[in-house]
C-alpha cells in the first residue's frame, strides 16, 4: 500500500470535524476530497491515462471547493472575531496554506519537494502536504 493512501484517509478527520461543528457543506467538500485522494493515489497502475486524467481533474476539482469554502469559513471567522482573539491559531492557519503553495506550487516550478525526480521522496513530501493541510482546515473548523 503506498503511504499516500494512509495521508489521504486524513481528510475523513476534516468530514468529521467540519460536521460535528455544523459546516455540513464543507464537511461534504472534504468527504469528496477524501474519496477522490484515494481513488488518485490508490490507482496509477490500474486505470488508463484517460482514467487517471480524469480522476485527477475531480480531486482538482475537490481541492478547489475545499479551499474556497474553508478561505470562506476562515475569513467570516477573521472578520466575526475580535483583531486580538485567537491570533496565534489565525497565524497558523495562513501558514499552513502558505506551506502547501511552497511544497505544491513552487515546487512543480521548481521541479523539486512534491514533484522530486525521486518519486519516494517526492511522495514524502506529499505526505507531509496532506498533514499540513488537514492540520490547517482542522484549525479553521475548530476556531
Amino acid at each position: 500500500m503506498r503511504p499516500l493512501i494512509l495521508t489521504s484517509a486524513l481528510f475523513s478527520t476534516n468530514a468529521l470535524s467540519a460536521s460535528c461543528k455544523k459546516y455540513y457543506l464543507y464537511s461534504i467538500c472534504f468527504a469528496c476530497l477524501t474519496l477522490t485522494s484515494l481513488a488518485v493515489h490508490g490507482s496509477w497502475t490500474r486505470f488508463s491515462p484517460t482514467n487517471v486524467n480524469s480522476l485527477l481533474l475531480l480531486d482538482k476539482a475537490a481541492i478547489a471547493s475545499v479551499v474556497v469554502i474553508g478561505g470562506y469559513i476562515f475569513y467570516e471567522k477573521c472578520t466575526a472575531i475580535s483583531r486580538f482573539s485567537f491570533i496565534y491559531e489565525k497565524i497558523t492557519i495562513i501558514a499552513t496554506f502558505l506551506f502547501v503553495i511552497v511544497l505544491y506550487c513552487y515546487g512543480w516550478y521548481i521541479e523539486d519537494y512534491c514533484f522530486c525526480p525521486d518519486p519516494h521522496q517526492a511522495d514524502e513530501y506529499h505526505m507531509l502536504m496532506h498533514l499540513i493541510g488537514s492540520l490547517g482546515h482542522h484549525l479553521i473548523a475548530l476556531i
